[in-house]
């Protein structure tokens, strides 16, 4: 650059000035792209953070919907109660949806004479339960009073 500075007829006073000023901006603009640098890695690092922080939300979200579809198919009369005495610390769900640990305390519950009063094991109404994909599909239509009564009362 000093070069060129005096072949266009500069002092070298001057040649100097203009050096050391640019230099000076180099640095300046060194330690900005190093800040810069240092902010965009910082906001990755936190990205990351919530995104994974927002995986455990989700993943915590779908056991817990997993956990109140099964309570609510093993006939539990009132799911907070239930839920209460469910580990959930130890129940699994794998890549594809299945639910591993949970079906043994359940099982548990409905069995111990303390907890087996929180399940309904007369289940009389019978048809659609929400989230369960074991629809009968029985025809009402045809029936006629003592087929229904009969149908209704779950025998």
């Amino acid at each position: 650059m000093r070069e060129f500075l005096e072949k266009l007829g500069l002092e070298a006073d001057v040649t100097d000035k203009i050096t050391e000023e640019i230099k000076r901006r180099e640095a300046e603009t060194d330690r900005k792209i190093a800040d810069l640098t240092s902010e965009i890695e910082k906001m990755k690092t936190e990205a990351e953070r919530v995104r994974l922080e927002h995986i455990e939300e989700i993943n915590a979200i779908n056991k817990n919907n997993a956990v109140e579809r099964a309570l609510e198919r093993a006939g539990a009369r009132t799911l907070k109660a239930v839920k209460a005495l469910i580990d959930t610390d130890s129940i699994v769900i794998d890549e594809k949806g299945n639910i591993k640990g949970l079906g043994e305390q359940i099982e548990a519950l409905q069995k111990n004479e303390d907890t087996k009063y929180l399940f309904d094991t007369n289940r009389g109404f019978r048809g659609v339960v929400v989230g369960n994909g074991e629809d009968e599909n029985i025809s009402v239509e045809d029936m006629n009073y003592t087929q229904l009564c009969a149908y209704f009362e779950g025998k």
